[in-house]
């Protein structure tokens, strides 16, 4: 769950019948507002935009592909802004959507696997850079984990020459990868 930047709010995910919904709820705990209603997992809330009209969710739908999407609260129109199939066949088959344009911006990594098994990709709060993180295999201790990172003012990827488990969390600060 998620608090709405002037605190009118709180979004967050639960499950119903068959498949996991966004809502909102007044910090009372009065008012409640359903905001999706479909066959899509909505797994969680990932954040908000800083004027509070959008909540942005993580979601998976029924073939597998990941998405983080933009939800205006208010006329309920969504924006995908991330999407991959997981495990990820391809750096073709990863796109994200430039916030300002609408834009899709294809991923090109200057190196790294073809395919990767775990995917995670974590935009900046500002929608400038994503952070992506790709291993070849979980199981055996991340193996072929690298970390990434998009800057979709020039669409360059960095390759970071760290390997290993990477936590995200943006500072708000230009990252420093190279």
């Amino acid at each position: 769950m998620r608090w709405s930047p002037t605190g009118e709010w709180i979004a967050y995910t639960a499950a119903v019948s068959t498949s996991v919904e966004v809502f909102l709820i007044r910090p009372d705990g009065g008012e409640r507002v359903r905001l999706t209603q479909d066959t899509r997992w909505d797994r969680f809330v990932h954040s908000w935009s800083p004027d509070g009209r959008e909540v942005f969710v993580w979601a998976e739908d029924s073939e597998g592909r990941q998405e983080l999407y933009g939800l205006d609260i208010h006329t309920f129109r969504r924006q995908t802004v991330i999407r991959y199939p997981e495990p990820l066949p391809s750096w073709e088959d990863l796109f994200v959507v430039d916030i300002r344009s609408g834009q899709p911006i294809p991923v090109r990594a200057p190196s790294g696997p073809e395919a990767a098994n775990l995917v995670i990709v974590v935009p900046s709060p500002d929608f400038r850079y994503y952070a992506i993180w790709t291993a070849e295999d979980w199981f055996e201790g991340w193996w072929g984990s690298r970390l990434y990172i998009l800057d979709t003012y020039t669409q360059e990827v960095r390759s970071s020459k760290h390997k290993g488990s990477f936590s995200m969390i943006w500072t708000g600060r230009r990252p420093a990868v190279r």
